[in-house]
Parts: C-alpha cells; sequence; structure tokens
C-alpha cells in the first residue's frame, strides 16, 4: 500500500470518527433538549381524592394564591369559602394549614366563595378595627360580588377576612394590584386593586379601586380590548381573571353567556390581553390556540426548563398549562404545552392558578405552584407543585 493510499483512508477513518463522534454529541444535546422539556408533578395537599403528603378537608375547588414576601402560601377555597395557608417545609413533614380563614358569604347571591386574591404589602386598603381601621395584608375577590380583607388587629380577628366591597350583581373572579400613575396629578401614582367582573355585558369587565376601596375610573375606554374574536350570537368575552406580571396587567377573557354562569368550554375559548396600568390596550399576547378558559397567568424565572421566561396560561376547560414566549415589543410566539415525565401534556383537572414559589418556607423560586379543582370541584381539591426536570 503506497503512502498516497494510506493517506486517503487515514482521511476516511478521522471523517468517520468525527461523523460518528457528531452523531453522539447531537444525540447528547438532544437528549438535554428533551430532558429540559419534561416536568414532574407533586401533589402536596390534597381534600382526599388523591394521595398528597396533607389531607386537608378545607381544601375544596381552590382557586386565587398568594404570600408576601416570607409568608406561607395563602389559598382561596371557594366551595367552603375559606381560605388555609400552607408552608411548604411544613407540607413536606406531613403537617397542614396552621390556621383557616373564613371568608363572609352573603344571602343576596347564589354564587359563593373567595376566588382570586392579593397580598398587600402597603398601608392602603383598610378595614374596620377596635380602634378604627386597619389595612388589609390579605385582600379576597368573591364569586357573590364581595371584596374582603383580612389582618388579624381587625374586627374579624385571626379566624375571619372582613367586607369591604359589597357590588350587587357582580362576580369576582379575578383580583390584581398594582401601581398606576395618577392621571390628575403629573408625576404621582399611587396603588389600585383590579377585579375582573365576570358578569354579561353591560356590566361586566375590569372594575377598579383605590386605596380606600372606592371605585374608580382611568377613563372611558379603558380595559377595552378592540380585537377580540366574533363569538356566537349568545356569547360575549368577558375578563375571567386578571394579574400583575413585571408591572403590566394581563387579563385573560372567556366565553360567557349572555345568561350568565359558567365559561363556555372548548378549544380555543380564551384570550390573552395586556394592559398598561392605567387600562390602556397593549397588545393581545393569545388568541384561540390551545387556550380552553385560560385563568392562571404567571411568568417563568430564567431556570425553568424548556419554558424559561416564558408567560404560562394555565387551562381550567382541560387543565392543560400553555407557554408563549415573548420575541418582541407585544409579540408573543407559542412555545407548546408543559409535558410531564410521561412525555405527555400534563392535565391537572380544573386547573385554577398557577404561582412561582416566594422563596421562603420551602417555597422555590423555580417551582410552579398550582391549585386544582380536580376531576369535580364540588368534592375536590389538589395544591401541588411542577417541578423542572432539567433546569
Amino acid at each position: 500500500m503506497n503512502r498516497g493510499t494510506l493517506s486517503r483512508n487515514r482521511k476516511v477513518v478521522l471523517l468517520a470518527l468525527a461523523f460518528s463522534m457528531g452523531v453522539f454529541a447531537l444525540g447528547w444535546l438532544n437528549a438535554q433538549q428533551y430532558d429540559k422539556a419534561l416536568y414532574m408533578q407533586v401533589n402536596l395537599v390534597s381534600s382526599g381524592y388523591v394521595s398528597a403528603p396533607v389531607t386537608d378537608p378545607n381544601l375544596i375547588n381552590p382557586w386565587g394564591v398568594s404570600a408576601s414576601p416570607t409568608s406561607p402560601i395563602w389559598i382561596s377555597n371557594q366551595k367552603t369559602k375559606t381560605s388555609t395557608l400552607y408552608s411548604i417545609t411544613d407540607v413536606l413533614a406531613g403537617m397542614g394549614s396552621p390556621f383557616v380563614v373564613a371568608i363572609p358569604k352573603t344571602s343576596t347571591s347564589a354564587g359563593q366563595g373567595p376566588t382570586g386574591q392579593v397580598f398587600n404589602g402597603g398601608t392602603g386598603f383598610p378595614i374596620a378595627s377596635s380602634s378604627g381601621t386597619v389595612p388589609s395584608k390579605f385582600i379576597f375577590a368573591n364569586l357573590n360580588g364581595t371584596i374582603s380583607g383580612w389582618n388579624p388587629g381587625s374586627t374579624g380577628g385571626l379566624a375571619n377576612a372582613v367586607i369591604a366591597v359589597s357590588t350587587p350583581g357582580a362576580v369576582y373572579t379575578g383580583l390584581a394590584l398594582a401601581t398606576a400613575p395618577l392621571p390628575t396629578n403629573a408625576g404621582a401614582s399611587a396603588s389600585f386593586l383590579y377585579a375582573a367582573d365576570f358578569t354579561p355585558p353591560p356590566d361586566g369587565g375590569i372594575k377598579v379601586f383605590d386605596t380606600s376601596f372606592n371605585a374608580y375610573s382611568f377613563g372611558t375606554g379603558t380595559f377595552v380590548d378592540p380585537d377580540l374574536p366574533p363569538l356566537p350570537s349568545d356569547e360575549a368575552w368577558e375578563p375571567f381573571n386578571i394579574a400583575n406580571l413585571g408591572g403590566n396587567l394581563f387579563v385573560a377573557y372567556a366565553p360567557l353567556p349572555l345568561s350568565g354562569g359558567l365559561p363556555v368550554p372548548g378549544l380555543h375559548n380564551g384570550v390573552i390581553a395586556e394592559f398598561s396600568p392605567t387600562g390602556t390596550f397593549m397588545s393581545n399576547i393569545a388568541v384561540g390556540g390551545l387556550l380552553d378558559d385560560p385563568w392562571g397567568m404567571a411568568m417563568a424565572p430564567a431556570n425553568f426548563g424548556r419554558f424559561s421566561n416564558d408567560l404560562l396560561i394555565g387551562n381550567v376547560g382541560d387543565g392543560k398549562i400553555v407557554g408563549y414566549w415573548p420575541v418582541s415589543s407585544g409579540k408573543w410566539n407559542f412555545r407548546g404545552l408543559v409535558v410531564g415525565t410521561n412525555h405527555y401534556p400534563l392535565s391537572l383537572g380544573t386547573l385554577w392558578s398557577l404561582w412561582f414559589g416566594n422563596g421562603s418556607n420551602g417555597a422555590a423560586t423555580n417551582t410552579l405552584y398550582f391549585t386544582s379543582g380536580g376531576p369535580d370541584p364540588s368534592t375536590d381539591g389538589l395544591f401541588g407543585a411542577i417541578i423542572p426536570m432539567n433546569p
């Protein structure tokens, strides 16, 4: 064999080796990306219909979730008209809620029970106390058209929230706090409370309250989405939830029969819109697609696997979580569905809240916590976590 043949053979061997190493490397990278796309569901607290470290009969059809920077997680239990608190550290040790807060009901509304909730770290949103007023530390929206506040120093004490707003005919299904500039005072700003009123037109919409719980308006035409798609003549788009994500307000719309009641379920039934805190429409982030009565909304941190830095949207209708990623100002692209370790999209029953931990009491900042009414929200409830397999 001459030197030329040896040289050609060496090149062939090197090319073959390079190709095989490339295939191996490509396969390894694909495996890493594939692992990055998988998420593990962990049940934490259950009403009893599924296994979990803690069983709590108060946790039936849990909706909203909030927390202070250092508190345990507060959950609104619609069916039992309560709010329960959970430290993740305690839950994993088999310990449940340290106390239960009763959310006031009314005698005039068919629908009852807390829905969305927020933590208030400021001095506003007063409720009565024996010596005057105290600020609401946690605020709860209610299907009965009321908004209640909680502070252990109020007349309700440790175990009861106190009604601060009562709107006849309203159905409050979501709540958010945000800071907005004051139109009447250049350079000044204030906190406002925003409630999603899920009632047929002309009464439904986003209702705004100042720090004294007085109704407030940023002007005609605010919190109006001009690009909502057409619906059958007996349905209307109404805001189902509202969330403060990065300072702007994200509104989840669902179709509501003109006769009122529950949202119309089905694929494509949903819109997510972004507004400024003063109610100026910015853009529609998602229209139709895999949305199915969306309610929960959360922005993922940078270490949440495939969906890092993405907007995650939870469907009440089919229990799935849909991801969108920002590509430019006001433009978002569909990322996909959150997939479990069985390689199928997670399906979490009557899915309500999505919330990333506050880094306190064992609630990791890159773990997505969720609430669900399970297969039957009249009897079931689940509080759980979704953990990236490869952050």
